[in-house]
């Protein structure tokens, strides 16, 4: 079987309502793979989606992800998984970019996107 290389790099930007960077690296039938870079001081729009689970895994940098009614300190190796219909959003109060993957399982739907 061939290896494949992403030079995530290389990919395109893609627009988001959050204003991060956000790059799709991976997507089939199944599942889908974003690569993001937040900024210092800016956080996402409190949000839920309906129909797919969502695994955010820090990269680098340090955040507060805000799940349910939950607070957790995220950095680097932490994985949170956030199931359907449940709110949230990622918080980057730090001076660092924050960046994560974020892995939707069925594929990020835009239309499925509930902004609270």
């Amino acid at each position: 079987m061939e290896k494949i290389k992403i030079a995530v790099k290389d990919l395109p930007e893609i627009p988001n309502i959050c204003n991060q960077r956000l790059k799709e690296v991976w997507k089939n039938k199944d599942v889908s793979v974003a690569y993001v870079e937040m900024d210092p001081g800016n956080i996402s729009f409190l949000h839920k989606h309906n129909t797919f689970t969502e695994l955010y895994y820090i990269l680098s940098g340090k955040g507060i992800m805000y799940v349910g009614n939950q607070t957790f300190n995220v950095s680097k190796n932490t994985l949170i998984e956030i199931e359907p219909g449940i709110q949230h959003e990622l918080e980057n109060p730090n001076e660092s970019v924050l960046k994560h993957l974020v892995i939707s399982t069925p594929p990020f739907n835009s239309e499925d996107l509930v902004l609270l």
